[in-house]
């Protein structure tokens, strides 16, 4: 009768616990000549030789072997089993486990073409010898006996043992010998996923018991080093990963929920080591994973990010906030409203800001910007979320909080007051009181329970806010009043805003809290992240791109008309590329003068395309806000695309209010937003020197 199945035993100075493996398998019922066992010793060799020929000597009929293998290496060594077995199944027991005397036998009664048997897995600890129930036992008879898929059975291909493989299969795929830990994980699950197996359950429920001896210095419990926690985890998932590409659903899915199950290692050592984050995020970078679960990697952390439009919808303020929490070089939680009926989805762009992101709380409710019922509602909701973020991450003591959406600072504003030791950083992107023309903006405050809150909070500071005012200049005092920051983006914002504030003493606190920092450069993470598939059709010209709101009567629209006033041979080596919500409006305009060879129109981008397309122009164009029409004494705006052009390398072209920010900022070319004829003069100059 031919060898039905192969027991390979790995043995690497396995001398003081072989023997107790080498007797269980003397005690196997099934007989001698129905299977063969393999001893594999790999490395030093010690004593292990002369004990399993001691052993086997009292059982004539045991069919075995003694291979050696100079390379230590348990990979290598099941592999060689592998490469040497003569059954037509083959399995593995480690030096120091042991089986049940039916172990074989039950295993092999099951064993059928595409389906593969699985016995039970009792560990045993080794200081006292305490048998307890696996996890792989629990899910393997919590099913009835019979066949199953193997996603319902997940937990027994994360170890090698405890079940038959088909030989000519196995040899197929080769345990990696470049993975130090979890060579398990990285075998089974993409190989059940490639010969499309099944598993039966019956030789468990019949008894057949696989014991596992719980050692210091296993898997899970190893120190969590950056080698073991992060690069070794990332080893095993690139396996994970690569099956997963051609994987059927439900074992792709199962594959991507062990990779996360192997961020989790790297998540504690986060826990421990947050000062590690960019280290840790720039190995899982360095993977280049096809999925990447950086949502496992959220460690605790004590940082309260309180935006209400945050990614992943996206507005010129959501980005602004996410490059902030970028540069922080640390994790942050983050509240956060719903957007979804007024702003695009950008995944992409959330994606790359996930792994500074440890819990993110999404408010489900409608998206309100001037109404009191929205901001009150938003906060309610806003607390609760940092109640259950807090019952995770501790107490949120560092807080950040951005407007333009007011509810943000409302939230924040209430954390601060029932937290007095937290340090809260507010920053307002633009005035929120009055708008681009000045005027008021119109909100009214309803005397509730949450404005009786933020009074006393106020009052109690020696601070003053009335209900007659709109909920836009309360938020501004709010913060003046309570934050231990307060970040304004330009210096003549600073001024303006603070220039109608009506309380002295108000703008006493508010000068000493405040602070000019301008919206920061989109950092390499982002530059680097664009997709190289967005084709925006650059042509061999002068490249200018302009992104945004483009209107050819005023502003940046002028440009037009400029253009119209050069020569021929000029206008020809010219390429104005816009890319602009009012697109297809702007594109019969351009029809209207005649200039759609020199026009190119175009949809606006996604925040990473739309990095890719500025890099790749020659000029970008820069304009000031109008204001000076409005009657504003100083521009207060300075536009935020500014920083992301920095960040791009191409040229700037700015076009500015006389006395603005823009007009003070460095930048290769200059025009005033108002005259046709100085752009006519900077478009001449850049042919001249192409």
């Amino acid at each position: 009768m031919s060898v039905e199945v192969t027991l390979v035993v790995p043995c690497y100075k396995g001398a003081e616990h072989i023997r107790k493996c080498l007797e269980s398998i003397r005690t196997q019922t099934l007989e001698r000549s129905r299977f063969e066992v393999l001893v594999v010793i790999n490395g030093e060799v010690d004593d292990s030789p002369r004990i399993i020929k001691d052993v086997f000597a009292h059982d004539a009929k045991m069919n075995y072997s003694i291979l050696y293998e100079e390379l230590a290496s348990l990979s290598h060594a099941r592999n060689v089993g592998i490469r040497y077995a003569k059954g037509t199944w083959v399995t593995w027991v480690d030096v120091d486990d042991w089986l049940s005397p039916n172990y074989l036998g039950e295993l092999l009664r099951a064993a059928k073409s595409g389906v593969t048997p699985v016995a039970q897995v009792i560990d045993v600890q080794e200081s006292n010898l305490q048998e307890t129930s696996s996890v792989i036992t629990e899910q393997i008879l919590g099913l009835g006996p019979g066949t199953h898929d193997p996603i319902d059975l997940w937990r027994a291909l994360g170890f090698a043992a405890c079940k038959l493989l088909p030989t000519a299969q196995a040899r197929l795929r080769e345990f990696d010998l470049n993975l130090r830990s979890g060579e398990d994980v990285a075998y089974f699950a993409p190989f059940y996923s490639e010969h499309n197996l099944k598993i039966d359950n019956s030789p468990a429920h019949a008894g057949a018991t696989y014991f596992r001896l719980v050692r210091a210095g296993s898997m899970s419990r190893q120190t969590a080093n950056f080698n073991f926690s992060v690069a070794q985890r990332l080893a095993v998932m690139k396996h994970l990963d690569e099956a997963a590409l051609t994987a059927e659903a439900g074992m792709r899915n199962l594959m991507h929920s062990m990779m996360r199950s192997q961020a989790l290692f790297s998540k504690r050592y986060l826990d421990a080591h947050p000062e590690s984050l960019e280290d840790v995020i720039t190995e899982y970078d360095d993977a280049s994973l096809n999925y990447t679960p950086w949502n496992m990697l959220g460690a605790k952390t004590g940082n309260l990010a309180i935006l209400y439009n945050f990614l992943p919808y996206a507005d010129a303020s959501a980005v602004v906030a996410a490059k902030r929490i970028l540069n922080s070089g640390s994790q942050w939680n983050v509240v956060n409203n719903d957007m979804s009926k007024i702003r695009e989805v950008d995944g992409k762009l959330h994606e790359k800001v996930l792994p500074y992101i440890s819990t993110q709380k999404t408010i489900r409710n409608p998206p309100v910007f001037g109404g009191w019922k929205g901001v009150r509602d938003f906060c309610i909701s806003g607390l609760e979320a940092i109640r259950e973020i807090e019952s995770v991450h501790g107490s949120q003591s560092v807080v950040y909080s951005r407007s333009m959406w007011p509810a943000s600072h409302y939230l924040a504003a209430l954390h601060k007051g029932r937290n007095p030791g937290v340090s809260w950083t507010a920053e307002f992107s633009d005035p929120l009181r009055k708008d681009v023309l000045g005027h008021e903006r119109v909100g009214k405050v309803e005397d509730d329970e949450v404005w009786a809150e933020l009074q006393e909070r106020l009052k109690a500071n020696g601070f003053q806010i009335e209900a007659t005012q709109s909920l836009f200049a309360n938020c501004e005092k709010i913060a003046y009043a309570l934050a231990d920051r307060v970040i304004f983006t330009n210096p003549h914002q600073m001024s303006y805003m603070l220039s109608y504030l009506d309380d002295a003493s108000l703008k006493r606190r508010a000068r000493m809290v405040a602070a000019v920092e301008p919206q920061p450069p989109p950092g390499s993470r982002l530059l680097s992240a664009s997709d190289k598939s967005a084709d925006v059709g650059i042509q061999k010209k002068i490249n200018l791109g302009l992104f945004g709101s483009f209107y050819p009567n005023r502003g940046a629209g002028k440009i037009l008309r400029a253009l119209m006033l050069l020569e021929k041979n000029e206008l020809e080596r010219v390429r104005l590329n816009v890319f602009s919500p009012n697109h297809i409006d702007l594109a019969r305009e351009v029809g209207e003068y005649e200039l759609e060879e020199v026009v190119q129109v175009n949809h606006p981008l996604p925040y990473l395309d739309y990095l890719r397309a500025a890099a790749s122009m020659e000029y970008l164009i820069v304009a000031d806000a109008d204001t000076a029409s409005t009657g504003h004494r100083l521009n207060p705006y300075l536009p935020s695309k500014l920083s992301d052009y920095r960040g791009t390398g191409a040229k700037i072209w700015a076009l500015y209010e006389p006395g603005s920010v823009l007009s003070r900022e460095h930048c290769d070319l200059k025009s005033r937003v108002d005259s046709v004829e100085d752009m006519l003069r900077a478009l001449k100059a850049m042919v001249a020197t192409q």
